[in-house]
């Protein structure tokens, strides 16, 4: 029973994730990113992420200097996001882990920390050049 509904789960997941990326992707391309930052509205100050909904908007019509310039923590973060996140699907869907990935050392996750708040910190600062930083 419980291999039954493993299986059945793989199957929904295996569809169902390409239909919400397909949807998420005609959402951006037609109509824009329908999200606005909680944290900006509610503060005044950008979050590392204000900026990413603009940026996925304008990669998708491949706009990719526009997308830097909205969040480039994003533009940069989503290659390596998207590539474990297929890896992990195609791993659970398939029940292969065929995609190879080298995970950081600790060192490595605690660098990549240091520089998301160091660029969460220099964006709201409003003078040149780390107001190039704050999306426009």
């Amino acid at each position: 029973m419980k291999n039954k509904t493993h299986f059945i789960l793989r199957i929904l997941v295996g569809i169902g994730v390409p239909a919400v990326i397909i949807a998420g992707i005609a959402t951006l391309f037609l109509n824009g990113s329908p999200f606005a930052c909680p944290f900006y509205t509610m503060t005044g100050l950008y979050c590392p992420g204000c900026g990413s909904g603009r940026a996925a908007t304008a990669m998708v019509h491949l706009d990719f200097a526009t997308a830097f310039r909205q969040n480039a923590m994003f533009v940069i973060l989503i290659i390596p996001c998207a590539y474990y996140c297929l890896k992990q699907y195609v791993k659970f869907v398939f029940r292969k882990d065929i995609i190879p990935w080298k995970d950081l050392p600790k060192r490595g996750y605690q660098v990549i920390v240091i520089v998301f708040v160091l660029f969460w910190i220099l964006r709201n600062i409003p003078f040149f050049p780390f107001n190039l930083l704050a999306p426009i």
